[in-house]
């Protein structure tokens, strides 16, 4: 009974050390991050069926102003022609300057897709990839330059992997 009423006094100031050590770090000034890289690994799927992006308009996909992505990843699922291609045109930048990326087969994963259907594409992001080495990437958008609303039909996905981003 002895030994038990030790193992509880032990435990009792484990959890007051670690409830102190807890207090003294949440009371630390945070560090200076200013010009410091900081790392992110977040996966976002943005579920698009069902959803419409009217003629000459676009869809706003991603935001993370002040921070900027130094790598990254996207993948579309879209409709999309019999030769690959897609009316849509991802957009990549921070806004209001963005970059084009016209969806069309070099960046379409041919054997999970169906050419007149659905096609998946996928780009790498951020300094040196598809994007200009000197893009500030902090938006993401999709773009319809067509005449005529496209409807997004089931299954139909945007995912966006951040994986390192850094103050803009």
């Amino acid at each position: 009974m002895e030994n038990m009423h030790y193992v509880i006094v032990g435990l009792l100031v484990i959890a007051i050390a670690i409830g102190a050590l807890n207090y003294i770090q949440l009371s630390a000034p945070a560090p200076n991050t200013q010009n410091q890289s900081s790392s992110l690994s977040s996966i976002d799927a943005i579920m698009l069926e069902g959803t419409s992006i009217p003629a000459g308009s676009y869809d706003h996909l991603m935001d993370i102003s002040p921070e900027q992505v130094v790598i990254g990843h996207i993948a579309l699922k879209v409709p999309c022609t019999l030769n690959g291609t897609s009316p849509l045109v991802l957009l990549v930048g921070s806004a209001p300057d963005f970059s084009a990326i016209h969806l069309n087969t070099s960046e379409e994963l041919t054997k999970i897709s169906t050419d007149g259907a659905m096609c998946i594409y996928h780009f790498y992001v951020g300094k040196g990839y598809a994007t200009p080495a000197n893009l500030e990437l902090t938006d993401v958008a999709l773009l319809n330059p067509t005449n005529s609303t496209i409807v997004f039909p089931p299954t139909s996905t945007a995912i966006l992997s951040l994986n390192k981003v850094i103050p803009a």
